[in-house]
C-alpha cells in the first residue's frame, strides 16, 4: 500500500485486511507513465537471522525459492499479462527466475543484531537497506542485472523489525523512488509464524509461517514489477483520496482476498493455487480488464489463462495471395 503523508513509498500489505478482505471493486487502475520492469526477471532472498542451521534448516529455506521457481510459466504469473501495453513498453514477461539465497545471521560480519529498523529506504545500517546495501557491497550475489532483480530481506522469528504485524506485513521500495528510472529493487517479508500476518495455523506445506510469507512475496513481486518507483500502474482515485476503491497498486487491491475457490488439504489447511504440484493459499491479484492506459475495471482472480494464437489460414491460391499482398485481406493478428 501506498501512504500517503509526503508520499512515504511503503507500499505495505497492511493489517487492516486480516480481518477478511472483501472483493475489490471494479475501479481504475491506470498505467501513469512511469517505468516497469520487463522480465525475465529474478529475484534474490537475503536470510536474516536464526533460520536454522545446515542439519537442522527452517523449511522456508527451501520452501520459498521452490515458490519462485514455480511461479515462472505459471497462469497466476500470467495474470500480469493484462497489464501489457506494447506502444509504450515491452510486454511483461511471465517468467521469473530465483536468482540465490544470501544468508546474514549472528556469525556474520553484516549482522546488525535483533532489532531492525523497517522504514522503507531507511539508510541506518540496521534498516532494511542498510542490509540490502551491505550483501550488495560484499559481492553476495554476483552478476546481477539492477535492471531485472528485486532483493528481498526475509527475518527469522528472532528479529524485530519495527512496524512488522503491527503495521504491515511487507513492501517493497525503489532506490529510484519517484524517478523514471527503476534503480534497485527490494524489499521485506519476515516470518509472522503464530502472529498477526500469520493468516491460518497449518500450512499447506506444514510450515505457517513460511506460507504466509509466500503471499506476501507474490503481492509484493505483482506490485515491484508493474510500479516499481511509485510512478506507473497503480489506482489514482484511491491515492488522492477521491474514492474508497480497492487499493493503490496492483497488488493492494486484492489484499488478503484469498477468493471462495478453496480447497481443504489433509492436514487441515487451505489452499487455492496449485503450482508445480504444490499446493499454495495465495492472495489473488488484480486482473486489469483491457489492458490499457486508463482502462476503468478489473477483477480479483488466481489465474489467467494464455492465448491461444489464431493460426494462419492456408493459402487458397494465389489470387487469394496477391489479394492480401495488396492489403484487401486482413489477416487475424494473434492475441498478445
Amino acid at each position: 500500500m501506498r501512504a500517503k503523508p509526503l508520499l512515504l513509498w511503503s507500499l505495505l500489505i497492511t493489517l487492516g485486511a486480516l480481518a477478511g478482505a472483501a472483493p475489490a471493486l471494479a475501479s481504475p487502475i491506470y498505467n501513469n507513465n512511469g517505468p516497469v520492469m520487463s522480465g525475465p526477471n529474478s529475484v534474490y532472498f537475503i536470510w536474516y537471522g536464526n533460520w536454522g542451521t545446515n542439519t537442522n534448516p527452517n523449511t522456508a529455506t527451501t520452501l520459498l525459492p521452490q515458490f519462485i521457481s514455480n511461479l515462472s510459466g505459471s497462469t497466476y504469473m500470467n495474470i500480469l499479462s493484462s497489464y501489457n501495453q506494447p506502444s509504450l513498453y515491452p510486454d511483461f514477461s511471465t517468467q521469473v527466475n530465483f536468482g540465490g539465497s544470501y544468508f546474514v545471521n549472528s556469525s556474520s560480519s553484516l549482522y546488525q543484531g535483533t532489532s531492525l529498523d523497517g522504514t522503507p529506504g531507511s539508510a541506518s545500517a540496521a534498516s532494511i537497506t542498510g542490509i540490502v546495501n551491505a550483501v550488495l557491497t560484499a559481492g553476495g550475489f554476483s552478476g546481477y542485472n539492477p535492471a531485472t532483480s528485486v532483493f528481498d530481506v526475509l527475518t527469522a522469528t528472532d528479529t524485530t523489525v519495527s512496524g512488522f504485524q503491527t503495521t504491515f506485513c511487507g513492501w517493497h521500495y525503489s532506490t529510484s523512488f519517484g524517478q523514471l528510472t527503476t534503480g534497485t529493487q527490494y524489499g521485506f517479508i519476515g516470518d509472522p509464524t503464530s502472529a498477526a500476518c500469520e493468516f491460518q495455523s497449518v500450512g499447506p506445506n506444514n510450515n505457517a509461517g513460511a506460507d504466509a510469507m509466500a503471499s506476501v512475496i507474490a503481492h509484493e513481486f505483482f506490485e515491484t514489477v508493474t510500479d516499481p518507483t511509485g510512478m506507473s500502474w497503480f489506482d489514482s482515485i484511491s491515492l488522492t483520496g477521491g474514492g474508497n476503491t480497492g487499493g493503490y497498486e496492483n497488488g493492494d487491491m486484492c489484499n488478503f482476498n484469498f477468493g471462495n475457490n478453496l480447497t481443504l488439504n489433509a492436514n487441515g489447511s487451505y489452499s487455492n493455487v496449485t503450482l508445480n504440484n504444490t499446493n499454495y493459499l495465495l492472495q489473488q491479484q488484480w486482473q486489469n480488464q483491457g489492458g490499457g492506459p486508463n482502462y476503468s475495471g478489473g477483477a480479483c482472480v488466481t489465474s489467467l489463462a494464455f492465448a491461444t494464437p489464431t493460426p494462419e489460414p492456408p493459402a487458397l491460391s494465389l489470387l487469394a495471395t496477391g489479394i492480401a499482398a495488396l492489403g484487401l485481406i486482413r489477416r487475424r493478428r494473434a492475441p498478445a
